[in-house]
């Protein structure tokens, strides 16, 4: 089987880890992102604080664009440069939101696009 031309290791743990990793009041679930397919993950954040989700590369490749394409409904995400994206909800609200923001580049002249959906529970 062809390997996939990108692949991200995102969150701040091992792609092994079954817990979530930890970035103060931010927990995010660590999954494998492969270019022109989507991706899901979870994240667990406190109320009214940032928490950013990190794009790791585990290969070389260029990243030309990252942009949130699905606004979450409790508050707000914005992109982080262009390895990925920063949500915070509004103050006070506890729940369930979503977002997704994708990126896009290229690797050896062959461009591809990853949406990565994320899962928020705001405590």
């Amino acid at each position: 089987m062809p390997r996939p031309a990108f692949a991200f290791a995102v969150g701040l743990a091992s792609l092994a880890a079954l817990a979530p990793a930890e970035a103060g009041p931010c927990q995010v679930y660590p999954f494998r992102l492969v270019f022109a397919a989507d991706s899901a993950t979870t994240m667990n954040a406190a109320s009214g604080k940032d928490c950013p989700i990190v794009a790791r590369s585990e290969e070389k490749f260029a990243i030309d664009s990252n942009e949130i394409t699905i606004p979450p409904s409790h508050g707000g995400a914005k992109t982080k440069e262009k390895s990925g994206a920063y949500y915070r909800s509004n103050p006070g609200f506890r729940g369930g939101d979503n977002f997704a923001f994708t990126l896009c580049g290229s690797d050896k002249g062959k461009p591809g696009c990853s949406t990565v959906r994320v899962k928020v529970h705001v405590r």
